[in-house]
């Protein structure tokens, strides 16, 4: 239940972290690895994860809404319930198509 809005992890390495009830807006991961990181409840709004790399991940009702996805890379990363914005669902929708074994959803924007 950490606040860090317009904080810095960029070209840092996080492994199996997990974040919950979170409020990480306007966070810069540029150029960071997350592996193994669980996101549960999270506010990523605004964020921007510019050629960083998610493996192995879970994200559960987290907002992504707004985040900057240039570059990203994703392999193995699940999400039920994430607010994500139409530019930016493909990335997510791909990843889960070919590697992710788990359930996926999309919460509409009137929830």
């Amino acid at each position: 239940a950490c606040s860090m809005s317009d904080g810095s992890i960029m070209q840092s390495k996080i492994l199996y972290t997990s974040f919950s009830e979170c409020i990480l807006t306007h966070s810069d991961f540029k150029d960071t690895d997350l592996i193994q990181c669980i996101f549960t409840n999270t506010n990523l709004k605004t964020s921007d994860f510019k050629r960083s790399s998610m493996v192995d991940c879970m994200l559960v009702r987290c907002d992504l809404s707004a985040c900057e996805f240039n570059s990203f890379s994703i392999t193995c990363t699940s999400n039920s319930l994430c607010k994500i914005d139409d530019i930016n669902k493909s990335i997510f929708q791909m990843n889960h198509s070919l590697y992710s074994p788990s359930l996926f959803e999309w919460e509409s924007e009137d929830v």
